[in-house]
């Protein structure tokens, strides 16, 4: 067999496996735990749901940017990054203030 086709055995969910086909044996126990994923750090880059999402971030938020997250088109933006909203701000988010953020965000732990 080829190694695409073995691949993509392995990938099937077992839910989709022909019942009285064979399965292959399970390996790991459910109590397996993997290792967590690397954190990325909180920028201008982050969506704005993510940074808002731990209350350290959402002080930036409201520190930096008071109101964006009362405005009435957040749950519209939440999913988009700040840089990506700032064209669309009316100058209400300058170039000062991303930078600013940026800054308070690099202070916080995560």
């Amino acid at each position: 067999m080829s190694m695409i086709y073995l691949s993509l055995l392995v990938a099937v969910p077992s839910a989709l496996v022909v019942p009285g086909a064979p399965t292959a044996p399970q390996t790991a126990s459910a109590s397996t735990s993997t290792p967590a994923a690397p954190v990325e750090p909180l920028t201008t880059d982050s969506t704005i749901d993510a940074i808002a999402s731990t209350p350290a971030g959402k002080a930036v938020l409201d520190k930096d940017l008071p109101g964006l997250t009362e405005h009435p088109m957040y749950e519209a933006i939440k999913t988009m990054t700040l840089k990506q909203v700032q064209p669309l701000s009316n100058g209400m988010i300058t170039d000062e203030a991303l930078v600013q953020v940026d800054a308070d965000l690099k202070k916080l732990k995560r």
